[in-house]
């Protein structure tokens, strides 16, 4: 039989090699290594993802002038949508075609968190009215941070806790890893995958009680230790969540200027 875990173990053992060796090959242009750990991810994501999937880099902007910062990947619905400038090193895309955008970090310190979770702020409050054609089961989009190292554990989850306990549950990032290390679930993806829906059945049954335990308890994160394993969960979960998000698109028309007049019948 097929082992699956295996696969993704020989593939997070190799990308370690790689972010390594890109590490010690430009040690002294870090721009330059920062943008070659970029491209491993790039290939890691378009060796997995369905082809439906676009990963991408560059601008997410909103029907009401909102930009995100320029974002190092984005994951997009290539079957509905299509971005502006694909030609160029930096595309322009819709908040409505977009599915994740990722952070990605040589080391995720303070600083870097920090810098992060600016990002995701600014990413997660971009508008989108979605088009009623492809209108999705899932309306929110991740925002994944990406790290190829960081201090212990327990630092990372600390900072983590310290920085993110007063921000609101809807910008805060989804997704942490730090590929043979960990992987962090929160914010809107963890509620989701905890509580379930709201208004739905399972979310009135069970997943309210569970929320209101959270909450007394102040635990908002759920972190797992999984060694080689870490590459692995993130992609399955990371399938899992786009299929069940559906399709998305934007409506063109909410991105004209309203009452512009642009000729006259005859």
């Amino acid at each position: 039989m097929f082992d699956i875990k295996k696969y993704f173990n020989i593939i997070s053992q190799k990308i370690q090699l790689d972010s390594d060796l890109i590490a010690k090959s430009f040690s002294s242009h870090h721009p330059s290594s920062g943008q070659n750990k970029e491209k491993l991810v790039l290939e890691l994501l378009n060796k997995c993802l369905p082809s439906r999937y676009i990963v991408d880099t560059g601008l997410v902007v909103d029907s009401e002038g909102n930009h995100s910062h320029e974002t190092d990947l984005l994951i997009a619905d290539g079957l509905n949508d299509f971005p502006f400038f694909s030609k160029t090193s930096k595309s322009i895309w819709f908040a409505e075609s977009i599915y994740a955008s990722i952070e990605i970090k040589s080391k995720l310190g303070p600083i870097e968190l920090d810098d992060s979770l600016e990002k995701c702020k600014c990413f997660k409050n971009l508008k989108r009215k979605f088009d009623e054609s492809t209108q999705p089961r899932i309306t929110d989009s991740l925002f994944i941070i990406w790290a190829f190292d960081c201090d212990s554990n327990e630092s990372v989850k600390s900072n983590l806790i310290n920085k993110t306990s007063n921000i609101p549950v809807n910008e805060r990032p989804d997704m942490v890893i730090v590929p043979n290390r960990f992987f962090i679930k929160m914010g809107q993806y963890r509620d989701l995958t905890e509580y379930g829906q709201v208004e739905s059945d399972e979310y009135k049954a069970k997943g309210y009680l569970k929320k209101q335990m959270d909450l007394n308890n102040h635990q908002f994160m759920t972190c797992w230790d999984l060694g080689e394993n870490a590459v692995m969960t993130f992609i399955l979960y990371l399938i899992n969540w786009l299929k069940r998000a559906g399709s998305r698109s934007a409506n063109l028309f909410d991105y004209l200027k309203p009452d512009e007049v642009f000729g006259k019948e005859f």
